[in-house]
């Protein structure tokens, strides 16, 4: 079953040149359903298998996008070559690095106290 977004699925602004995305819309539950599942499933594809490496992933994902708006506002931004990004990935993106990183800062947090887990 196809979803049928509700307007063009990615269309690019002429002034901003950013990507606007509209949300899909479902005939039914269960295509919804099925559109989640599916989301959830590349979620973990891209993101990693354990929990603690899912949540570095994120968490470097979101700095990551905070540095790129950062350096797209102070001009134009460096632009580093694709072996050398794929070497970064090789050694900083692996699922123990990821994992191992998590560690670190979970130890910090329950140091501070557990009261976010509250």
């Amino acid at each position: 079953m196809a979803t049928k977004p509700a307007t063009e699925p990615g269309t690019e602004s002429a002034t901003s040149g950013f990507i606007t995305r509209t949300a899909p819309h479902f005939d039914s539950v269960e295509e919804e359903r099925i559109h989640r599942k599916q989301r959830l499933a590349a979620t973990c594809r891209i993101f990693g298998q354990r929990v603690d490496e899912a949540a570095w992933r994120f968490i470097t994902m979101d700095r990551a996008c905070h540095v790129q708006l950062l350096a797209a506002a102070a001009g134009e931004p460096e632009v580093w070559p694709d072996e050398l990004a794929q070497a970064l990935r090789g050694t900083l993106g692996s699922s123990d690095f990821c994992w191992l990183s998590f560690q670190t800062l979970w130890d910090e947090l329950m140091a501070q106290g557990t009261d976010f887990l509250d």
